[in-house]
């Protein structure tokens, strides 16, 4: 109906499903469309063991897949692994040579920062009081397979064993689930499960001292970058970081006041759990790291981007 007004010049679709429209709008109306593919969608459900397992069916998807990249007036990744999958032709048998742009997901730093904006919150104040000024690790978000839950309680469960004053706060919607995988890892005493809406993140983010991102490494996150980097880095929260894929991790290195695990042995997890309970950051330290990183992060950063991109195709069209 919109398209029939004729109020619609351009149509940005982010992810396979919402593509499929843009490409049939575009179609039946000649009207361009910008994919924003984010993760990998068909390579997601394999891993996950459903869908696609038949031959036919996953040809068919391949097929889907490579025309709708084909026919896009520009494509964008949230990282640039995913980008070159596109330009080299591991993704879909050919090299794309149109638009590309790689644009991350992007917070509003005005909204994430390091000053205390929380004012006389009563529940952030129990917060802080039951901190009593220690070391407070973070966990920002939903549980998912992507997340590697047990690695990142055990990695909690280690710093508590050099730092007994050590906490854990938990900013999530799914508290039974949470509190069910704190259980085996005896973390109950030392943690708090809190569950606020996304408009509140912000001001429970920036009184974190490290933020748990522990993920999988797989193709099907080649295009993904987890807002919950942005969301530390812009609050002054140092990343605990694993996974999704090389380039996260090298801003995790740019950054200069985050941990790379580089994998998740015993080891691993006890010489991270170490250096959280015994390295320190000053103020001024992760403030340098959010300003290196903010013109690649930032809201502002990527409204620029976009709008240079649909300048671009509509001027082209």
């Amino acid at each position: 109906q919109a398209v029939r007004a004729g109020d619609i010049e351009l149509v940005h679709a982010r992810g396979y499903q919402p593509v499929t429209i843009a490409r049939g709008v575009k179609s039946l109306y000649g009207i361009p469309y910008i994919f924003d593919f984010r993760g990998l969608w068909i390579d997601e459900r394999l891993e996950e063991g459903r869908w696609f397992a038949n031959p036919i069916a996953l040809t068919t998807a391949r097929r889907v897949e490579k025309s709708l990249f084909d026919s896009a007036d520009a494509i964008v990744s949230l990282a640039e692994p995913g980008a070159e999958l596109l330009r080299s032709g591991n993704l879909t048998g050919r090299p794309y040579r149109g638009q590309l742009v790689v644009i991350p997901t992007a917070v509003d730093f005005k909204a994430f920062s390091m000053s205390d904006e929380s004012g006389g919150d009563s529940e952030l104040a129990a917060v802080r009081s039951w901190v009593g000024g220690g070391l407070l690790l973070g966990w920002v978000g939903s549980i998912n397979r992507w997340y590697n839950t047990d690695a990142s309680l055990s990695i909690v469960r280690r710093v508590l064993d050099r730092l007994p004053n050590a906490r854990l706060l938990c900013l999530t919607q799914q508290r039974e689930e949470m509190e069910s995988a704190l259980t085996p890892h005896n973390l109950g005493h030392a943690s708090r499960v809190v569950s606020v809406s996304h408009g509140e993140i912000p001001r429970w983010v920036r009184e974190l001292d490290w933020g748990l991102q522990i993920m999988g490494t797989s193709r099907a996150k080649a295009a993904s970058m987890p807002t919950k980097f942005a969301e530390f880095i812009a609050s002054g929260v140092r990343p605990i970081h694993h996974g999704c894929n090389d380039e996260v991790t090298s801003w995790v290195e740019r950054c200069g006041t985050g941990y790379n695990l580089p994998d998740l042995s015993d080891a691993a997890l006890d010489s991270c759990a170490t250096h959280i309970a015994t390295s320190a950051s000053s103020p001024e330290e992760r403030a340098s790291a959010r300003s290196r990183l903010e013109s690649h992060f930032s809201l502002d950063a990527a409204s620029r981007q976009y709008q240079a991109l649909y300048n671009t195709i509509l001027r082209d069209d």
